[in-house]
């Protein structure tokens, strides 16, 4: 099986890449609109019942039971991803991990643009009941992504209990800036800061996805997202009362102690980031 972006291996990347512009990107894709950026975030597990009581109770996302084994993550009304429990039915889709959804003008056009590129095609274009389509692809490295369009992208906006960004930590940073340039539609630029460049994938002026070179040696590529809380002390108290672990505690020379890495009762990792007060 594919080494995943799961439980520890997210502590040895997270440390092996700090510090980063995490903050000053996030902002500009949370606030951006249009095609190619963050829409979507489903968790694959063998365990969606206890998965969603866990996140449920962590965050205070309202659960929306929808088909056998499969919920809806509502926030304030706002739906802000899904949990599906894994199925024989797919094998192509058997890796417990937070599955990373990039909107797209055509998902079609995107799937055949993988096709052209080398990827592998895990699931192919589906229309979803609520409207819109979807499709699962596989980088020449093993990230596998989920592209959507239409009316299954995230409700609502930015801010607490709300996904917020994400990396793709990838063996080889050329290839895979030119497949997701084709596939997504994503040029890269660095993101400057005093520590460093922070190389990020740009849609229509705004930041989009971070991008990690990484060895390759200890963990496969794949891609890591983040969600936005105010207090994330009390998160990570109460992710362990849940029955979470804590793999990484916020530090000084991790994102300025602002965050941390968990895993939930089922053994997903995923990381949390405390979000800068904004004065009213």
């Amino acid at each position: 099986m594919r080494r995943s972006l799961t439980v520890s291996v997210l502590v040895v990347m997270l440390v092996a890449t700090a510090p980063t512009l995490l903050g000053t990107a996030a902002n500009a894709q949370t606030g951006a609109g249009g095609p190619g950026r963050l829409g979507w975030c489903e968790l694959l597990t063998h365990d969606s019942a206890a998965a969603a009581q866990f996140y449920a109770a962590l965050f205070g996302w309202q659960l929306e039971s929808h088909a056998s084994g499969k919920y809806r993550l509502v926030d304030n009304g706002a739906v802000v991803g899904g949990i599906t429990q894994i199925s024989e039915t797919t094998p192509e889709l058997d890796e417990t991990t937070w599955l990373v959804g990039i909107t797209v003008d055509d998902v079609g056009d995107s799937v055949d643009a993988a096709r052209r590129r080398g990827g592998k095609i895990l699931a192919d274009v589906t229309r979803a009941k609520g409207g819109g389509e979807w499709a699962v692809v596989e980088d020449l490295q093993g990230a596998q992504l989920l592209i959507l369009s239409g009316g299954q992208e995230f409700d609502g906006g930015s801010g607490p209990g709300r996904w917020m960004w994400t990396e793709l930590w990838t063996t080889d940073q050329e290839a895979a800036v030119t497949f997701y340039g084709e596939v997504v539609g994503w040029s890269l630029q660095d993101i400057e800061h005093p520590d460093g460049a922070y190389p990020a994938f740009f849609q229509g002026g705004e930041a989009r996805a971070g991008l990690v070179p990484i060895a390759g040696e200890r963990v496969g590529p794949g891609w890591a997202p983040y969600v936005g809380v105010t207090d994330l002390g009390a998160i990570l108290k109460r992710a362990i009362e849940l029955g979470g672990q804590v793999l990484l505690e916020p530090n000084d020379e991790t994102y300025g102690g602002r965050v941390a890495v968990l895993a939930d009762p089922t053994g997903v990792g995923f990381l949390a980031y405390e979000l800068e007060e904004v004065s009213e």
